[in-house]
């Protein structure tokens, strides 16, 4: 495409040359484009430019943006279940005790780990 486009102005330059007048010449970005008719020139001029603002509009693209990873949530332990063996460390743990005649509250109560294995709760 390029050398096809190149030889057309050669080509130009050489019928331009070739006559006895040389008043026809435009120039546009340091080329000096030779024709045989100046209204010519400017729409080639004009084109050349369209041409020219078409490809930079082309690198003018938008960079999509990252989706960001959601976040697992992570479960929650279950306190209640957390007395372990083998330490003497007392440990608050939240509790339900079922009365017969109110209804179920959680109290918090103090619970030596070694303790807390006897009682059923």
């Amino acid at each position: 495409m390029r050398g096809s486009r190149n030889g057309g102005i050669k080509q130009a330059k050489k019928d331009f040359e070739s006559r006895d007048y040389k008043d026809d010449s435009f120039e546009f970005n340091s080329i000096r484009i030779l024709m045989l008719n100046e209204q010519e020139a400017r729409q080639f001029v004009e084109s050349l430019k369209k041409k020219k603002e078409k490809k930079k509009k082309k690198k003018k693209k938008k960079k999509k943006k990252k989706k960001k990873k959601k976040k697992k949530k992570k479960k929650k332990k279950n306190k209640k279940n957390r007395i372990t063996r083998g330490t003497k460390r007392i440990r608050t743990t939240t509790i339900t005790i079922a009365r017969t005649r109110a209804r179920r509250k959680t109290r918090k109560t103090r619970l030596t780990r070694k303790g807390a294995y006897g009682k059923s709760f």
